[in-house]
């Protein structure tokens, strides 16, 4: 199930959206979140989300609970393939929890907050940029 957490009209015209996809298992009062694409230009995310939200959907019987993957925090950036959101080059990871006044930026990251709330764990993948290598490390 995908489910839009923000809708914004931007002033191009067209709609800037964060969504999530919800992968319900058999009921427990577990949930998992999974986010990806703080930096657009960190792309493994989104391929590791692909990944195992087609691994869990093919052996659902085997899940307890809910894992809910939020693939694109930041939609622009990663259709730009740039670190922060373009036009303002903010970096959204400096900018949680957000504010619920704030600009589009912060208004954003609050309501991300939000949804996140109540999990019993969040898993924030990163990697470097489309231009270095490196080895996969967990911190």
């Amino acid at each position: 199930m995908i489910k839009t957490i923000v809708s914004e009209e931007l002033p191009v015209g067209e709609k800037f959206e964060i969504r999530k996809n919800i992968i319900k298992g058999k009921p427990l009062d577990k949930r998992i979140c999974i986010v990806t694409g703080t930096h657009g230009d960190e792309l493994e995310g989104q391929y590791i989300c692909f990944e195992l939200a087609r691994q869990l959907n093919e052996n659902l019987e085997y899940l307890h609970g809910n894992v809910e993957i939020y693939p694109a925090l930041n939609p622009l950036g990663v259709d730009s393939i740039t670190r922060g959101f373009p036009a303002f080059d903010l970096d959204m990871n400096r900018i949680f929890p957000g504010a619920i006044n704030g600009h589009l930026i912060e208004n954003t990251a609050y309501k991300i907050i939000q949804d996140l709330k109540g999990a019993d764990m969040v898993l924030d993948i990163h990697s470097s940029n489309i231009y270095l290598r490196e080895v996969m490390q967990v911190r």
